[in-house]
């Protein structure tokens, strides 16, 4: 388990390491097929879709323009740029693949999204379009997580 190379185990490095098996699960999925998915959208099991009409028109916008990431989770009142949040977003095939492959220092050392922020400018939704409705809880096994992903986690095209 990657986490055992990181001085200590925290829960910025346990979601890190959850992304890269759901992406890891996604891609490897994508080898034999005709026409590989080249975007996903994630959500997370605790968002609530507020606006699914504003959600597709935004997708379509997100997929149209072909951004390698676009959030789905407005953070800020008046800002357009994703600044953090891993509620609800689209993943292209090549951010996807670059998060998976990070180096050790960058898996143990940065949140998630911070290391997306890094790696924009990326843009957000204005408007409400999710809302993140779970609590963090303190005690988490790695193991039951990455088994619940796995078997709720399914790849299909979008129409």
């Amino acid at each position: 388990y990657r986490n055992k190379l990181c001085r200590s185990y925290s829960f910025k490095s346990r979601l890190f390491g959850i992304y890269q098996f759901v992406f890891d699960h996604l891609l490897s999925e994508q080898y034999d097929h005709p026409s590989p998915i080249e975007s996903w959208v994630i959500l997370e099991d605790d968002v609530m879709l507020l606006d699914p009409e504003g959600f597709r028109e935004e997708l379509l916008y997100a997929l149209h323009h072909k951004l390698c990431f676009y959030s789905f989770h407005k953070t800020q009142p008046d800002g357009c740029l994703y600044q953090w949040g891993t509620q609800a977003q689209l993943w292209s095939r090549k951010m996807m693949e670059r998060t998976f492959h990070v180096s050790n220092d960058t898996y143990c050392r940065l949140p998630i999204d911070m290391y997306i922020a890094q790696h924009g400018p990326w843009y957000v939704t204005q408007r409400e379009l999710v809302r993140h409705v779970g609590k963090r809880f303190s005690q988490i096994s790695p193991y039951n997580i990455t088994t619940d992903l796995m078997t709720t986690t399914t790849s299909q095209p979008m129409k």
